[in-house]
């Protein structure tokens, strides 16, 4: 098996918070796949990606790119977030439809999905992802969805520290590498303010100007089984929001000085050693936040409120 990995351009810039880190994706080529079960089987230097035979190569192909792109860029990020599983190799399997995807483990309602328990994979619904119209960094075009995958990759890039983390940090730095995404398993890390407003520009372009968020105190002390279950009490439309919150908020510790910066790194050094979530924010924390985060998006063009979900 001939693999080529070609790293094209490592730009770092020193900055008064993390340093900036800008490349192109990682280069690839699959070989033909093994077959069994009525199922296609490649291996990728990081991944065991698996499928139901006649979904089209070139798809899969893409996928593969973006995945050891989104782990190359997780390991190169200048923080300690890089923590894979370990037992067994990744895995990532496609689904053709909602009832495949959903029998295989996946939680009903989504389109992707990761599942952290025994052989660590993430699961793709293929139906959506390959036939949905996405609004992509400003225009419209028919592809997957890749800024989703991103984040459930980033989920698996993470394996080991996830249960040491604040789940809204979990799934808010899952979405900060969705925002980073420029496509096709290129990242770029240098206009996180930009890249994070338009963002959210896109996942909730159908709700006007003003952007209603969640409160931040609805999310700020969830552990993971309290943010599944919080996510189930939501309406489906008001599902992203508390994504977005969390978005918001991994920003605001990324980029908001050194003294939050030093309790992320901290957080994330010790993540694998311990089982409850170190404490980056408190209720108590949680007005001043929003008065700051309102501050802030508003000079960068975003409307903010914040306000409980619809009953």
């Amino acid at each position: 098996m001939r693999w080529l990995m070609i790293w094209l351009i490592f730009q770092i810039v020193v900055r008064a918070d993390v340093p900036v880190l800008d490349f192109a994706p990682v280069k690839l080529r699959l070989e033909k796949p093994t077959t069994a079960n009525g199922r296609n089987f490649w291996t990728t230097p990081q991944f065991r990606i698996d499928a139901e035979s006649g979904l089209d190569m070139e798809a899969v192909e893409k996928l593969a790119v973006i995945a050891e792109s989104t782990f190359a860029a997780l390991r190169a990020y200048p923080l300690p977030l890089f923590a894979p599983p370990v037992k067994h190799q990744p895995r990532i399997s496609l689904y053709q439809d909602s009832k495949a995807y959903e029998d295989a483990g996946a939680a009903k309602g989504s389109a992707g999905f990761y599942s952290g328990v025994g052989e660590a994979r993430v699961l793709i619904r293929a139906d959506y992802f390959l036939q949905a119209v996405v609004v992509e960094k400003g225009r419209d075009t028919s592809t997957m969805d890749e800024d989703l995958i991103v984040h459930e990759l980033v989920h698996m890039g993470m394996h080991r520290k996830l249960a040491g983390l604040p789940q809204w940090f979990v799934d808010g730095i899952a979405e900060y590498f969705g925002s980073a995404h420029a496509g096709g398993g290129r990242f770029s890390f240098s206009r996180m303010d930009q890249a994070v407003r338009d963002h959210l520009r896109v996942k909730l372009v159908a709700r006007g100007s003003e952007l209603r968020l969640l409160p931040v105190a609805s999310i700020a002390t969830l552990d993971d089984k309290e943010w599944l279950a919080f996510m189930k009490s939501l309406p489906p439309e008001e599902r992203y929001l508390a994504y977005a919150t969390a978005l918001l908020l991994t920003h605001y510790h990324l980029h908001g000085g050194a003294e939050r910066l030093e309790r992320i790194r901290e957080g994330l050094t010790h993540a694998e050693r311990q089982r409850k979530p170190p404490g980056f924010l408190t209720l108590d924390d949680a007005p001043a936040i929003e008065a700051a985060l309102f501050r802030f998006w508003r000079n960068k063009g975003l409307e903010l409120s914040f306000a409980a979900a619809s009953p």
